[in-house]
C-alpha cells in the first residue's frame, strides 16, 4: 500500500468498486455452471465420470 494516506485510500476504493463490479456476477457463473452439472447428471447418470 502507498504511504501518502490520500494514495491509500485511492487504491482501497478502486479494489472496493473492483471487488463489487467482480463479485456481481458470481452467483450467475454459480447457477449456470450448477445447471449445467444437473443437465449432465441427467443425461450420463450417476456412474459416468466426466473430465
Amino acid at each position: 500500500m502507498p504511504g501518502d494516506p490520500v494514495d491509500r485510500a485511492r487504491v482501497r476504493l478502486f479494489l472496493l468498486n473492483f471487488e463489487k463490479e467482480l463479485f456481481v456476477h458470481v452467483s450467475t457463473l454459480e447457477s449456470r455452471a450448477a445447471k449445467s452439472n444437473e443437465n449432465c447428471w441427467r443425461r450420463h447418470g450417476p456412474t459416468s465420470v466426466i473430465g
